[in-house]
């Protein structure tokens, strides 16, 4: 087909989430190269951009007494069929299968002098395994100094009840609902990630735009995005004294620390940045809408 501009669908989950993120940088770029875009959610999208070619079409969710949870499906299928035919959509892409003042944000966030930041982003679902991250916490305790911040994207009494019951809670630092997250990312020294299972983990790929590498476990897309030994540090699933001892070797050794970092850098800006990955986007719809 010509190279004309597409009409590009996306529906994704609005949350605080990569999901989100990744869907609204997506059709942000989208846009600036010329497509129409169109969001279908039932809110507007987590970093939604504006602009002359973004639309949004929110989807009404009714609510009835006799059932215990609103159908969100059905809905949504209807408000996707609505725009494709009202916009001539070319596709539908259905999406979820600058820095600054880094030492005020240390200051605001309580840490002192000596003091490292750990850095954990994420809403907090059971499969994110916070009972691993507060144990991994738990052994860090007697060897290091550092506080743990953590940015989470839904409610965090849960956490806090169990940083309370591991003895943990004087190292943990929790912000709610942050959407300017980037002062965070530049204060942080490393990032830590005990999710069970991940597509992609976004924040990891934020920290590392930011010359920060990660520690996490080595489970589903993460190896993707961050190399054990170059650009990070990754450990088997559930091992928290590999990841403990992972992560006070990092605070220990500043240069390596700055090592991974640049290589981190590189590897977002090379494999990940938008003029790498949005190529690849239009490729694919121009397939599926040629096919």
């Amino acid at each position: 087909m010509p190279d004309r501009p597409l009409k590009i669908a996306i529906t994704c989950y609005p949350s605080v989430g990569g999901s989100g993120i990744l869907a609204s940088e997506l059709g942000e770029e989208l846009a600036g190269r010329g497509h129409e875009i169109h969001f279908i959610s039932y809110e507007p999208p987590f970093r939604l951009p504006s602009g002359p070619r973004v639309f949004f079409h929110p989807v009404e969710v009714n609510s009835y007494d006799l059932f215990k949870y609103p159908d969100y499906t059905l809905p949504l299928s209807v408000k996707m069929a609505e725009v494709c035919r009202a916009h001539a959509l070319d596709v539908l892409h259905v999406h979820y299968a600058v820095p600054h003042a880094g030492a005020d944000v240390r200051r605001e966030l309580g840490l002192v002098d000596g003091e490292a930041m750990l850095l954990h982003l994420s809403n907090l679902r059971p499969l994110k395994r916070i009972d691993l991250l507060l144990d991994t916490v738990a052994r860090l305790k007697p060897v290091a100094r550092f506080k743990l911040v953590v940015l989470a994207g839904a409610d965090p009494s849960a956490l806090r009840a169990a940083a309370q019951a591991r003895g943990v809670a004087d190292r943990l630092v929790v912000r709610e609902r942050v959407t300017e997250i980037e002062d965070y990312l530049q204060a942080a020294d490393l990032g830590l990630f005990t999710s069970e299972m991940e597509s992609f983990c976004l924040s990891i790929l934020e920290l590392m735009s930011l010359d920060r590498p990660s520690a996490a476990f080595a489970v589903g897309g993460i190896p993707e995005v961050t190399l054990d030994g170059q650009t990070g540090v990754l450990v088997p699933f559930g091992d928290t004294a590999a990841l403990a001892e992972a992560v006070r070797s990092l605070l220990a050794d500043p240069a390596r620390r700055a090592t991974l970092g640049a290589a981190g850098r590189k590897r977002a800006r090379e494999h990940f940045s938008a003029a790498a990955i949005v190529p690849k986007y239009e490729a694919l719809y121009r397939r599926v809408c040629a096919s």
